[in-house]
């Protein structure tokens, strides 16, 4: 993609459509899962450059129920983030980092 984005998957009508995708970010974030509609959609994994994760179920590229929050630290977080965007987590993860 012009904007630097990589995308591993299978295309419908010149879009991203899969069961089972990557996509590497220009940001240099990743996500590895279902991708539908141009977007981070069911179940699958983001992961920010420091290595924080965040696993589970995703529609409209929100996360969408339960899921997991690893830390670099070696710390999950479980919990329901559906209402949560990137910067949320991101924020999210910078206060359990200093607990």
């Amino acid at each position: 993609k012009a904007n630097g984005d990589r995308y591993e998957g299978r295309f419908v009508d010149g879009h991203l459509n899969d069961t089972f995708a990557k996509v590497t970010f220009a940001n240099h974030s990743t996500y590895i899962g279902s991708f539908y509609n141009k977007m981070l959609n069911g179940h699958g994994t983001y992961i920010w450059p420091d290595g924080t994760q965040y696993k589970g179920n995703w529609e409209d590229g929100k996360p969408s129920s339960e899921g997991t929050f690893l830390v670099p630290i070696f710390r999950s977080i479980p919990g329901s983030f559906e209402e949560y965007s990137e910067i949320m987590l991101k924020e999210e993860w910078e206060r359990a980092r200093k607990q």
